[in-house]
Formats: structure tokens, sequence, C-alpha cells
């Protein structure tokens, strides 16, 4: 390597610019590439979270907070489908971590906050958002149905039927009202 280094100062000062401003230009060519791949990454993680919260979202609105007996065991299926599948990925964590506690701490402490994040993506399909109990039946299947669009590209027929019949009752109840201000 010395004898490398000797040869290239040995060089005259324009060849050994060339070469330092195509070493410089190389290596910003390869940070610019890793930059993009990182966007990329974080890019895609960002709009996969961004649907898997909307899912949970359309899940919560449609079919838990949804009176009836087929929507109510289907909500509740998946969701707790969701959260045996995180935490069975949390307990694998915790099996890898006791088997390996003794010879590797830097496994087992890796492996234990692999569990708590999963137990912690359980618990989030558990506890839905406080944004998403809207006080109106009409908003909350306003909202179903911009979820369906969004996450499907289609909207459910019992969508839209819930839609009309919600439209039809407020429709009536201002007509009731508006009978009632004018037998006063």
């Amino acid at each position: 390597m010395e004898a490398f280094i000797k040869t290239i100062t040995e060089w005259p000062s324009i060849i050994q610019g060339a070469i330092g401003s195509a070493l410089f230009w190389i290596l910003l060519q390869i940070l610019t590439l890793i930059a993009k791949k990182l966007f990329q990454l974080t890019g895609s993680f960002k709009e996969y979270s961004k649907k898997n919260k909307s899912l949970r979202e359309y899940i919560y609105r449609k079919y838990t907070s949804h009176d009836g007996l087929a929507y109510y065991p289907q909500g509740y299926l998946y969701t707790f489908s969701e959260v045996l599948k995180y935490f069975l990925e949390g307990f694998i964590f915790v099996c890898i971590a006791l088997l390996f506690r003794e010879y590797f701490s830097v496994i087992t402490s890796i492996c234990l906050v692999g569990a708590i994040f999963y137990f912690a993506k359980a618990l989030i399909w558990l506890i839905p958002h406080f944004t998403w109990n809207s006080t109106s039946a009409e908003a909350k299947w306003r909202r179903i149905k911009e979820l369906e669009e969004n996450l499907f590209g289609k909207i459910s027929d019992d969508t839209l039927e819930f839609l009309e019949k919600g439209k039809k009752e407020i429709k009536d109840e201002k007509t009731h009202n508006q009978a009632n201000l004018g037998d006063s």
C-alpha cells in the first residue's frame, strides 16, 4: 500500500488532482444512490403505515362500531387475527431471546426490542384512535365511503345503501321539525 501511495505522489500534480476529483465524483454518486434508496424505503414504509392505519380505521368504523349480527363478529374476527399474528411474532422474539440469553447479550437485547415492537403493533390493533368515533351516522358512513374508495377503488353496495338511508332519515327529520315549527 505504501508503494502505491509513493507512486501516486511521484505523478504530476495535475494527474493527482484529476484522480482525486474522479474519486470524489464516484463517492458522491455512490452516496447519492444510497440516499435515493433510503428515501424510497422510508417513503414506501410511510405509505404502508398510512394504508395500514386506513385499513384499521375502515374495519373499526364499518364493522366493530356498527350494530348487527353480520358486521360485528366479522370486524372482531379480523381484528383479533391481526392481534394474534403480531403477538405470535413478538412471542417468537421472546423465545429467541431466552434461547440466547446466556451466550449473546446483544442478540437477547435486540430480540426483546423486536418483541416490544410487535406487542405494540398488536396493541395498536386493539385500541381504536379517538378520532374514529364520529358523532353522526352520516359522517361515519361518508368516511367509510372515502376509505373504501382509497383502499379498494370502489364503494360497496351496503355502504351506498346506508348513506342513502341516512340521507333519507335526515331529510325526514328536517321535514318533521319544519312541520312542528309551522304548527306552533
